[in-house]
């Protein structure tokens, strides 16, 4: 099972706009961690409802409650990389984070195999400025 969820997970960052990936990981995880399998579909639904324009309150009050009660556990993998002060969740898996930019400096190529990290807000940039916008 946990081979299966490990080839699922690479297919999800190899494929970060597709959906299909998603659902098929959700699908697998069901059976051992049913909310991680709603927070998924839940949160690929909001994606879809805000790009036709709906409200998705609903759904974003039932997630965030998700995020409340099991966010440690799922974002942990994520949270490990060094310098990680926050994780967000879009569409059922870490995108988001917040980390010191001597951090992801160091430990960028780490983050990124870890997760497809789509959104970053550096902390403490103006040192490693330089370092940071090199061509």
């Amino acid at each position: 099972m946990m081979a299966d969820l490990a080839r699922l997970h690479a297919d999800v960052l190899a494929h970060p706009d597709s959906d299909a990936p998603r659902l098929a990981y959700a699908e697998a995880v069901a059976k051992t961690d049913a909310a991680r399998a709603d927070l998924i579909r839940m949160q690929l639904e909001i994606a879809r409802m805000q790009r036709e324009g709906s409200n998705p309150a609903v759904l974003d009050s039932r997630v965030r409650t998700l995020l409340e009660k099991h966010k440690d556990a799922w974002a942990k993998d994520v949270a490990g990389v060094r310098g990680v002060k926050w994780v967000g969740f879009e569409r059922g898996f870490p995108e988001h984070v917040h980390m010191n930019a001597r951090d992801f400096i160091d430990h960028a190529s780490e983050l990124f195999a870890r997760a497809r990290i789509r959104h970053l807000d550096l902390l403490e940039v103006k040192p490693h400025g330089g370092e940071l916008f090199q061509t």
